[in-house]
């Protein structure tokens, strides 16, 4: 009990930290989105769009899987320098290699014209690629420095989008935009690379083994090349299939769904090698049971009121990121709100459940039932329906890979348990957003920016007090942390 107590605290701590820079991480394509979209236009969106769209499926194999198989192994073994240093320099090694075949590959493809539209944008979008393998990210995270990673993201992102406010200034300048956008997420890597030697001892020479990691991350990899296909194949398929247009409406509508989606990951990913710990030691399940409850509760007290908040105020939030252009996307945005709810918990199931306990294989499995239901949702209904019909087969496929994560899930902790206090959450978010945001709309209909900055400023304080008065277990810990938190400075 002492010992999930300290790692809550320990959890605590990185949460806010990685909070904080998710924050940023956040606020930064938001802010440039917002700013870009009035001058370069939602064809122009779209190309940039669809270059990461498409750059998205090379950046996949070139990571085949190394950042989360590393993070769970490593933090089996973080407290041994030795073996980490290992495991690192074999795993970054086959990382570098994969990298190098995919960008020959890129090449490969574009001379052979199999890709041919907007050949500057797909060059410009893959030096993420590059960025990612080089910035090792995952040795920080296995080693939870988060200090480190928040104060650097900070830094670098806010430097990116003042850079993106002085270069971008006309149609033209789509692909400094791109640029910016992918050095931005991953420029930072030269930091990391310094950073290095506080964790493994990088020149010391060690006899590797690289097969045996193969067959893990090949599984990974699977998992990672399906979740990405029903993730992403709506942008690629509404490029080939419609145009620019409607890629730029539909990354107006997922722009707010990434964006949530990535604190929720602030949360998640602080736990994944405390919950590798606990899983590979068969007398910690009552207190893997009750590290990986914590860091879903803490997630859903957040994404609820998000979800039924997006749900009720699409049309004002589109028309405050993206300007009236991007409204027809609000069908859109609606879908995905909905879709937020079951992509965060398959997320969690996914990745800090089945893949603790080495389900890879599951896991693959059903994502790549949810990838093929995707793809024959995307081929029959894009055509007829366009972006709004995208959006509608991402929930269809999120939904049914839930289901099938439920089948396996349950041997490992009780899904009544984990979804226990939900329905509080559920009544305390609609409550609090839904009667006051449409009662704002009817009254204001020609002032939606003001409906909607009016809402974030009351509905986050009706949903506290009635997540406190309905004696939420989450709610109720964060209180008395906050309360003790001040009596300590008061002392």
């Amino acid at each position: 009990i002492k010992m999930v107590i300290r790692m809550k605290t320990t959890v605590k701590q990185n949460f806010i930290l990685n909070l904080l820079k998710t924050f940023i991480t956040v606020l930064y394509p938001i802010v440039a989105f917002k700013y870009v979209s009035n001058i370069l236009g939602v064809d122009n969106i779209g190309k940039v769009q669809f270059a990461q769209s498409i750059i998205s499926y090379f950046a996949l194999f070139a990571g085949l899987g190394i950042s989360s198989y590393a993070i769970r192994e490593g933090g089996k073994i973080r407290n041994d320098r030795y073996k980490l240093t290992k495991l690192f320099k074999e795993l970054f090694r086959i990382n570098l290699f994969t990298t190098i075949l995919v960008m020959v590959a890129l090449f490969c493809f574009i001379q052979m014209g199999i890709l041919h539209k907007d050949i500057t944008l797909l060059w410009i979008c893959s030096l993420s690629i590059v960025f990612t393998t080089l910035s090792v990210e995952w040795i920080n995270q296995i080693c939870e420095d988060y200090l480190y990673i928040s104060i650097r993201t900070i830094v670098f992102q806010l430097g990116t989008l003042f850079l993106i406010f002085l270069l971008v200034r006309k149609p033209s300048d789509v692909n400094i935009y791109a640029f910016l956008i992918c050095f931005g997420n991953g420029g930072y890597f030269l930091f990391n690379l310094m950073h290095l030697p506080k964790y493994v001892d990088v020149h010391e020479k060690i006899k590797l083994n690289y097969r045996k990691h193969l067959k893990p991350i090949f599984i990974i990899f699977g998992l990672s090349v399906s979740t990405t296909i029903y993730v992403n194949l709506d942008t690629v398929i509404l490029g080939f299939m419609k145009n620019n247009y409607e890629v730029g409406l539909y990354s107006a509508a997922i722009k707010v769904l990434t964006a949530l989606k990535a604190f929720s990951t602030a949360i998640t990913a602080v736990v994944l090698p405390k919950l590798a710990l606990f899983a590979s030691e068969k007398d910690q399940r009552e207190s893997f049971t009750e590290l990986i409850k914590y860091a879903f509760d803490l997630n859903m007290l957040f994404i609820i009121p998000c979800s039924i908040a997006l749900l009720t105020l699409s049309g004002p939030v589109l028309l405050f990121l993206s300007g009236p252009k991007f409204l027809p996307a609000t069908p859109a945005s609606q879908l995905l709100a909905i879709n937020l709810l079951f992509a965060i918990t398959n997320g969690i199931l996914c990745f800090q459940v089945l893949l603790s306990f080495n389900e890879e294989k599951y896991a693959a499995f059903a994502t790549t039932i949810g990838a093929i239901a995707n793809l024959v949702l995307n081929l029959l209904i894009i055509p007829h329906y366009g972006f709004v019909g995208a959006a509608f087969t991402t929930v269809l496929s999120e939904a049914l890979v839930f289901i099938i994560f439920l089948f396996r899930v349950k041997n490992y902790l009780s899904i009544t348990t984990l979804f226990k206090g939900l329905t509080k959450m559920f009544i305390a978010s609609i409550i609090a957003i839904v009667p006051l945001s449409c009662l704002l709309m009817i009254m204001m209909s020609s002032h939606q920016i003001i409906v909607l900055l009016t809402c974030l400023l009351i509905c986050p304080l009706i949903y506290l007090v009635l997540i406190l008065k309905l004696k939420v277990p989450i709610a109720v810990n964060i209180k008395n942390d906050v309360v003790n938190f001040i009596g300590k400075i008061k002392k």
